[in-house]
């Protein structure tokens, strides 16, 4: 039974005051989900930061087992998604279409569809 009914049960039988309090109740109720639905969507909505936990997990994935140096790691939730912004040292003898390939494999090792 909801609220409303229950309300309209109470004032029917002989509780005047049910009514009143059913409505009060089914306004906080309403209230509760405007909130928590306002907080998912300004989360969603603005840039939120990750968790530290987070950033060291990519940057490990990135690190590759050592194989590059990742200096600086930065993340931020952009709606549903996370955008990573990194540096990676690669050694200074590799050529361009070896750099590209690791830059390639990384992107690859961080992205989660």
């Amino acid at each position: 039974m909801s609220c409303a009914a229950g309300g309209l049960l109470g004032s029917y039988a002989g509780f005047p005051i049910a009514d009143p309090l059913a409505g009060m109740l089914t306004m906080l109720f309403i209230l509760r989900m405007a909130g928590d639905i306002g907080k998912t969507a300004l989360r969603d909505l603005t840039d939120a930061s990750v968790s530290q936990e987070y950033i060291e997990k990519l940057s490990a994935v990135a690190s590759d087992g050592g194989k590059q140096t990742v200096d600086r790691v930065r993340a931020r939730q952009m709606g549903r998604y996370t955008v990573v912004d990194m540096i990676v040292e690669v050694d200074k003898d590799k050529t361009m279409k070896e750099v590209a390939d690791i830059l390639a494999s990384i992107r690859q090792r961080v992205t989660v569809r």
